[in-house]
């Protein structure tokens, strides 16, 4: 017998606990700081540093700063847009690398077109 009444007060209570622990918005990233301009620029110049020692970019991309940071709002997100150019790309149209990040910091992507 004290094992049904167990049963059924565990039966009633568990869908009530899950409730309590519900609530609006989801599980989003609201517990993380929001990234500074300056940790940013760190992750934006680490990509392009990356990007050199894999090969993916020349060499003349070192050292360069970015000449622009921008906010954006993508599919209801906010991220960040690095742009940095380079005059002395062997291709006009890879001048430009756009590097992404979310508004934590956290890298996104990277690319010569912006999209």
């Amino acid at each position: 017998m004290k094992t049904l009444a167990f049963a059924l007060a565990l039966a009633v209570s568990l869908p009530a606990a899950g409730l309590a622990l519900a609530h609006p918005g989801g599980h989003e990233d609201d517990w993380r700081e929001i990234a500074t301009p300056g940790q940013i620029r760190t992750v934006a110049l680490g990509t392009v540093d990356t990007m050199i020692a894999r090969g993916i970019i020349e060499p003349s991309w070192k050292g360069l700063e970015p000449i622009s940071t921008t906010s954006r709002t993508q599919g209801g997100l906010v991220e960040w847009v690095i742009l940095f150019e380079n005059p002395k790309a062997k291709d006009p149209a890879k001048r430009r690398i756009y590097v992404f990040t979310n508004r934590y910091g956290d890298y996104l992507a990277a690319n010569h077109t912006g999209e």
